[in-house]
């Protein structure tokens, strides 16, 4: 039986194969959204700015706003990103109930925040793409391992920890890809 195209692509362009790490080799940080209760009010008055959970994320588009989402002002998304520091690039991942939810981010935010069921995994681009990170987090491979980590009975959730243990297929390029 002949080699799969994507045998010959491993062959060419990852000639020491295929490695795994963990993700905590790939990522600067995972960092995390704010709960309003404590720190700013939902639907203030002032809002014109919205505030992401997990029906916000929207995979490869990024974040998106429906009639049902609630508003923050400015000083929340602020305070927000403070914390969680979100920019191009990120991959926001759900962190409870709908685990693995996810969506990368498109543009730096200027108008909208995280809650803290949401982590923000920020890849170190020199080591992976963002795309390519993506795609193996929303695959089974990486589901079958933070699940068996799973906490919570009714309410399912990841720690970072979690996380951060998983091991990502790690190529060892030959060209330097863009």
């Amino acid at each position: 039986m002949g080699m799969s195209k994507l045998d010959e692509l491993v062959k060419e362009l990852c000639p020491e194969g295929v490695k795994f790490c963990r993700l905590n080799d790939l990522v600067e940080s995972i960092t995390i959204g704010i709960n309003p209760r404590k720190f700013f009010k939902l639907n203030p008055d002032d809002a014109d700015c919205f505030y992401v959970t997990v029906r916000e994320l929207n995979g490869l588009l990024g974040v998106k706003q429906y009639d049902k989402t609630d508003k923050i002002n400015r000083k929340a998304v602020d305070l927000i990103n403070s914390r969680a520091n979100i920019k191009k690039g990120d991959i926001l991942f759900s962190n409870t109930g709908t685990v693995g939810k996810m969506a990368l981010v498109q543009e730096t935010p200027k108008n909208w925040g995280i809650n803290e069921g949401i982590y923000v995994i920020k890849p170190v681009c020199a080591r992976i793409m963002s795309r390519f990170l993506y795609y193996y987090l929303e695959g089974n491979d990486a589901y079958l391992q933070y699940s068996k980590k799973f906490t919570g009975s009714t309410l399912k959730h990841v720690t970072q920890k979690a996380l951060l243990d998983l091991l990502v297929p790690y190529l060892l390029w030959r060209y330097n890809v863009k």
